[in-house]
């Protein structure tokens, strides 16, 4: 079952986010090169809320924007984007599946 966090969009749970993404991939520790794994998944995470926490706040119209979503379309499996009326929701997807368990072929 995939896992979800809904937090407000605030600042101050910017670090509630990433403790609970470090917590998740934890469990992933059978994947290969866990630390880039965490490195990008944390970074995706991070950019995706921080983006959330931006718009709600207001910004020069001289800003640019836009970056962190190439970002984070590079470094997760699936990502969704969708805004409505006083919120936004990010769906971002990193398959951390176990690997199918080698079996050996009897001998004989």
């Amino acid at each position: 079952m995939p896992e979800q966090l809904d937090l407000p969009a605030r600042p101050e749970y910017l670090p509630v986010a990433a403790a609970c993404v470090t917590q998740i991939i934890a469990l992933a520790h059978h994947m290969p090169r866990l630390e880039t794994l965490a490195y990008d998944i944390q970074l995706a995470v991070q950019e995706a809320c921080a983006n959330i926490v931006d718009n709600n706040i207001p910004v020069p119209s001289n800003k640019r924007r836009g970056r962190g979503l190439g970002l984070i379309r590079r470094t997760m499996d699936e990502v969704e984007y969708e805004r409505q009326v006083g919120e936004n929701k990010w769906r971002l997807v990193k398959n951390l599946e176990r690997p199918p368990a080698h079996r050996w072929a009897a001998l004989g």
